[in-house]
């Protein structure tokens, strides 16, 4: 709005010229000058003075529309302050359904209540999706359990490209190649997965998911050599799958440590339970699986 507009509102608000006047430091005909240039423009009268100031009928419809006018500039400006402090726009969130289902309700209203001039998009999908949305730009956030989906660099500079070499050169003939730096037993494997028609990926954070539920099965079996409460034998076996140092490894990195690690425990237990030959045994496959069993 320009000045002759500002002060036709200021009139109104102030129910007189003067008073108009002493709120913006000017004088009375400068105030009264303002509103001719108004009455001019449009040709008509705004005011009557006499018994008392008030709207004329054209007065009062530019009241009404010079109100909406300032209304809307001042919703502007509180738009462009929001956004510049970021709080105004739209967020798109992915989240499957299941998690969506109890998560959104929880802290929705809250959200709203904070950012009331951001909006909230869902997007339920599942996780190999979101990820492939949020890498290319659709998705701001997601919320979703991707180790199983997510190559490593190992992952990605080795072992997909030794199961790739066993997939081009005849599988298991290939083992009679130069192959990676992983032991025998380990290799034997990835030439099965070259065999099979799923994700190399998938097969491998499988394979190593196995031996840490053989890793857990063996924990509790060697706890088993001192206690018979079954109730500190499924805690041991549920807190030795859940350690970070385990299912990193495995699910998430895609290592093979749980492989040794869990044949050494089942050496152990047998060891104690006075069966030398099976533990003989599995202590050789571990160390065949890694050197690194040597130092246990």
């Amino acid at each position: 709005m320009d000045r002759n507009q500002e002060l036709f509102l200021l009139v109104v608000k102030e129910g007189s010229f003067t008073k108009a006047a002493a709120a913006e430091y000017m004088s009375q005909q400068a105030v009264s000058e303002h509103i001719r240039n108004l009455e001019s423009l449009y040709g008509v009268s705004l005011f009557t003075r006499k018994p008392r100031l008030a709207l004329t009928p054209e007065g009062e419809i530019l009241h009404q529309a010079l109100l909406q006018i300032s209304n809307k500039e001042r919703d502007v400006k509180l738009r462009f302050e929001q956004l510049s402090k970021g709080v105004i726009g739209n967020i798109n969130l992915g989240m499957n359904s299941s998690r969506s289902t109890y998560l959104i309700p929880a802290f929705f209203a809250a959200y709203k209540k904070k950012f009331p001039h951001v909006s909230l998009s869902i997007y339920s999908d599942d996780t190999v999706h979101m990820i492939e949305r949020l890498k290319h730009g659709t998705l701001d956030i997601m919320f979703g359990v991707s180790a199983a989906f997510v190559p490593t660099l190992d992952y990605q500079h080795f072992l997909t490209k030794w199961v790739s070499f066993f997939r081009e050169n005849g599988h298991f003939r290939a083992l009679n190649q130069s192959v990676g730096n992983y032991n025998i037993p380990y290799l034997y494997f990835l030439a099965l997965f070259s065999l099979i028609p799923i994700r190399d990926l998938y097969l491998i954070k499988l394979l190593s998911t196995l031996f840490d539920v053989l890793l857990a099965w063996g924990a509790m079996k060697l706890l088993g050599r001192f206690t018979k409460k079954n109730a500190l034998l499924l805690a041991c076996f549920f807190t030795v799958l859940c350690l970070p140092t385990v299912f990193l490894n495995s699910a998430v990195w895609a290592q093979c440590d749980s492989s040794y690690a869990a044949l050494l425990v089942i050496a152990l237990w047998l060891a104690l339970d006075d069966r030398p030959v099976p533990s003989m045994i599995c202590a050789a496959l571990a160390f065949g699986f890694k050197l690194q069993a040597v130092f246990v």
